[in-house]
Formats: C-alpha cells, structure tokens, sequence
C-alpha cells in the first residue's frame, strides 16, 4: 500500500498527489478488520470467545417479580428498548453522579426526619413540661392551705391556754405580780418555795412529817386510853371497904375500894383521849397544810408550764408565718414558670422552623423519586452497553 505505484511516466507531475487522512483511516480499517478476523480486541489482546450466546438465567424472570423487580412488564420492556445513543463510559459517570446525588438526597431527608422528629419531642416536652408544672402549683396551693390550717389551729390553741393559764394564776394569786405573755414575748417562771424534804426513804417534806408524827402521838395516847379503861373495868370488880368512926354516937362514915380506883383509872383515860385528840388534830392540820402547799405547788407548775407552752406556740405561729411567706413566693416562682413555658410553647408552635415546616419539607421529598429512577435507568443503560461491549458469563452484572 505505502509502494509507489508503476507507470510508465518518469515524472510525477500529472499526478494526484496523496491524502496522509485518507490513508490513515485506510490503515485503521485494515487494523480493524485484521483484528476482528483474527479475533483480538481493540488493543490486539488475543481473546476466545465462546461459540454460543450467553445461556438464559431462569432467575431473572424470578427476580423481575420480586420486590424492586419492575415486573414482568419491566422486564420485557427493558430487552425490547432500543440501545442508547451515548456510550458505556458517559452513561456510567451520568449513572455514579447520580448516585452520588441521591446519597446525598437520602442523608438530607434523614436529617429533616430528625429535625422533624426532634421539633415533635420539643413541642411533646413543653406539653408535659405545662402538665407537670400545673399538677406542681396545684400541689403547692395545697400545701399553703395546710398551712393556713395549722396556723388557725394553733392560734385557737393559744387562746385555749391563755385561759388556763388566767385561771391558774387567779387561784395561786399571781395574777396581780404576773401577766399573760403577748405574742412573741417571754416567759418568766413563778419561784417556787419548796423546803428541803427529809433525808429518809419517804423524802417527806416538814408538813408531811409533822402529820406523821402527830399521827403517831396520837395513836399512842389512843392506845394508853385504851389500856387504862381495861384497868379501869377490872377495878370495878374490886369490892369498896368502909369505915365508920362513932365514938359518942356520932362520928364520920368512910368508903374505898374498886369504885374508886375505877373512876381514877376512867379519868386517867379521858385525860389521854383529850391529847389524843389533840394529837390528831394538830396531824389533821399539818396534812391539809401539806396538801395546800403541794397544791399551790403544782398550780405554780402547771402555770409556768402553760407560759412555757404559749412561747413555744409563739415560735410555732412564727415558722408557720414564715413557711407561709416562702409558699407564697413559691407559688409565684411556679406560676411565672407556668408563663415561661407557656411563652416557650407558643413560640415553639409559631416560629418558622417548626414542626410544620420539616413536615412539608419531607412531603416534598417527591423529587426524589426522579432521582432514584434516573439512576435506575442510566445503570440499566450501562449495563446493557457493558454487556455489548464485553458480555458476561451469565447473570446481570
């Protein structure tokens, strides 16, 4: 082909002279042809090539009815469609952009999906967060009620031992030296004049002791009294002996006996009855001064410990006054809590990236439909070509 050509002219004047495009594309058509004769591919790589067409895959009608199979309709219209008009390499580029795009696609619905979902868990938050604070002020408005309560009680308490405490200084006669303590005012005791009692197993205050004495005096004149109207009853047995003197005729008559001694030993008796008796009243007396004195004693205490007990109610009305203040001041914290989540809620249910928002951005995700049937279609058309340009074993790639 590169040979001149023989003529019988020496010149090559009148000659067309050579075309180098013409005869470039002669020798890659020759290439070409000696390449598919001789069975190589485009690079002159030797290749075999198998004597029959690619066995029919029996599963591809299978897998055309399964989920994302297109159908049985799909798949007959995909080996009657006609080849594209671009090549493998453009179409698979096309085909992996868009991929690329409908990841990309995907992760941004993801995000909206929890944009959306975290909008719904605030809005569901501020709800409860209402609920609960509504339950807590309820909650509170009770206890201030409780309160309340308590301080009535006590106030009518300390009345009720004001009282007491009137009639007891009234009956000790401290009413005059004593006053009834004012609200937030002190207490001072009344002294007590309390003597030392005795240092014996009774612990017997001196009263108490006189009693006792005095009690014993006169059990034991009772006793001697006793004795003596014993004697005096046996001298009654005794006969009288008398004597009369009558020297003229005239003369003095005498009489002895246990008559007499009876009598003496019967007054001897009254005689220690009568001390007795006095005995017993002097103990009678020293018991009811004993019981007196205990008993101003112990209205003295009672008084001092209702005063003592008014105090105490005074600093009980005061710590339920400030519990009181600091329920009040509470409640207000509650209710401005109340306002906040209720501000915090409507603008949550106003603003402009709301719930509502992320739900039409995620309903509007319809384009997405078009990106993922582009991609479809442009790996569909490229595996065709790409079992065109080099055909599989068997099976779709």
């Amino acid at each position: 082909m590169n040979q001149r050509p023989r003529s019988f002219l020496k010149t090559g004047y009148f000659c067309v002279q050579g075309n180098p495009q013409l005869v470039s594309l002669r020798a890659l058509i020759d290439d070409r042809l000696f390449k598919i004769r001789n069975g190589m591919d485009i690079n002159g790589r030797k290749r075999t090539l198998p004597l029959f067409e690619p066995p029919i895959d029996p599963g591809a009608l299978q897998r055309a009815k399964g989920p994302g199979g297109g159908g049985i309709a799909g798949f007959l219209r995909d080996l009657e469609n006609p080849m594209p008009r671009y090549r493998f390499l453009a179409l698979i580029s096309y085909a992996l952009d868009l991929v690329s795009e409908l990841k990309a696609a995907g992760q941004q619905r993801l995000s909206i999906q929890e944009s959306k979902d975290k909008e719904a868990l605030s809005l569901l938050r501020s709800s409860h967060q209402r609920a609960v604070l509504a339950l807590i002020l309820r909650v509170k408005e009770r206890q201030m009620a409780e309160v309340n309560r308590a301080i009535e009680v006590l106030e009518e308490t300390r009345k009720q031992q004001e009282m007491r405490l009137a009639y007891f200084l009234a009956l000790t006669g401290d009413s005059d030296t004593k006053d009834i303590p004012a609200a937030g005012g002190t207490w001072q005791d009344i002294p007590q004049n309390i003597e030392k009692p005795r240092m014996d197993d009774f612990r017997m205050s001196p009263f108490e002791q006189e009693e006792t004495s005095k009690a014993d005096e006169a059990s034991d004149f009772t006793l001697g009294a006793i004795a003596i109207e014993t004697a005096a009853s046996v001298a009654f047995a005794f006969p009288n002996v008398g004597v009369k003197v009558q020297p003229l005729g005239a003369g003095a008559d005498a009489t002895f006996g246990g008559e007499n001694v009876g009598h003496i030993l019967q007054a001897t008796a009254g005689v220690l009855k009568a001390r007795s008796q006095c005995a017993s009243n002097d103990a009678d007396k020293a018991g009811r001064k004993a019981m007196a004195i205990r008993q101003l004693q112990e209205r003295r205490l009672e008084a001092n410990t209702i005063g003592r007990e008014l105090v105490r109610i005074d600093k009980n009305l005061a710590q339920l006054h400030a519990q009181l203040d600091t329920s009040e001041a509470d409640i207000q914290a509650t209710q401005q809590e109340i306002d906040n989540s209720a501000a915090e809620d409507e603008w949550l249910r106003t603003k402009y990236t709301s719930h509502e928002l992320y739900s039409r951005l995620d309903n509007s995700m319809c384009t997405l439909i078009i990106i993922i049937i582009l991609p479809y279609y442009r790996a569909f058309f490229s595996q065709r070509l790409c079992m065109l340009y080099l055909p599989p074993l068997g099976g779709r790639i």
